[in-house]
């Protein structure tokens, strides 16, 4: 608050400067010389002025150079201060700017360390996939050996069986023919005892 004060105490007077400064005849300089060729002398011809209006522009002069003396303060504090302003944006900027390329290294790890784990589980899920695989054929095989040993066995069966069939067709065959073969001389000798008797 004290400083607005000076400041409008010391901008209030600046008015009355240019007031008097329109007020004041400023010294005129007058050049003579004797002849063309003579030697000049500076004369200065001043109007006529009183202690008052001396002094009047003496405080004006006084004024005017603090009055720019602490305009020339505030411009250099003003400046000074937009530079640190300017400096402190620019720490700001250069820290953003750092963190940022911190967090796009980390993400790059991230992303390189998720695609390294995505190629191993990849690779893991080939080599279960290949397992399996692996598992399924040998399974596969094996029921193939088994299916193949279970159709020998039945064939073998089947042609078991088939002999057995044949050979009870075989035995009964000859059963039969062994009847037929008994029948037949059961009746021969029948034939031959009528006959021999009869020749009695």
């Amino acid at each position: 608050m004290e400083k607005q004060q000076q400041k409008s105490d010391q901008k209030q007077p600046k008015s009355d400067q240019k007031q008097k400064k329109v007020a004041v005849v400023l010294p005129r300089v007058v050049r003579k010389g004797n002849g063309m060729n003579g030697s000049k002398s500076d004369e200065t011809r001043r109007s006529k002025f009183t202690a008052d209006d001396l002094l009047v522009m003496q405080k004006i002069k006084e004024f005017h150079e603090k009055n720019t003396a602490e305009e020339n303060w505030h411009l250099k504090g003003e400046l000074k201060r937009q530079q640190l302003a300017t400096d402190l944006r620019v720490l700001k900027l250069e820290a953003e700017n750092k963190e940022l390329w911190t967090k796009l290294k980390e993400q790059r790890k991230d992303t390189k360390l998720a695609l390294e784990q995505q190629k191993l589980a990849n690779q893991l899920r080939t080599s279960k996939l290949e397992a399996e695989l692996e598992q399924q054929k040998l399974a596969n095989q094996l029921r193939t050996s088994k299916l193949e040993a279970e159709l020998e066995r039945l064939a073998n069966e089947l042609r078991t069986s088939k002999l057995e069939a044949e050979l009870e067709r075989q035995k009964l065959a000859n059963e039969f023919k062994e009847r037929l073969m008994k029948m037949e001389i059961e009746r021969l000798n029948e034939r031959l005892m009528k006959t021999g008797g009869e020749k009695k």
